[in-house]
């Protein structure tokens, strides 16, 4: 077991998830968490619908977002 498996999920690797900013380990295990813990897919719906109306006020960003496709 590595430390990468002994970390638990935080709401700031959730965040990152929906941002696309995990490298794809880290990638993998919140994908594995969220398998386990659907109730929480709503928040990252909710999180991709701000970074939407976010992104519709400030247009004039130069490099688009990475945005992660969210499980159904």
């Amino acid at each position: 077991m590595t430390l990468l498996d002994e970390r638990p999920i935080t709401d700031a690797m959730l965040h990152a998830f929906v941002d696309g900013q995990l490298d794809d380990a880290l990638m993998t295990k919140v994908e594995a968490y969220l398998d386990k813990h659907p109730e929480r897919i709503a928040d990252l719906q909710t999180w991709t619908q701000q970074n939407t109306a976010i992104q519709k006020l400030y247009t004039y960003r130069d490099v688009p977002p990475r945005i992660a496709k969210l499980p159904e």
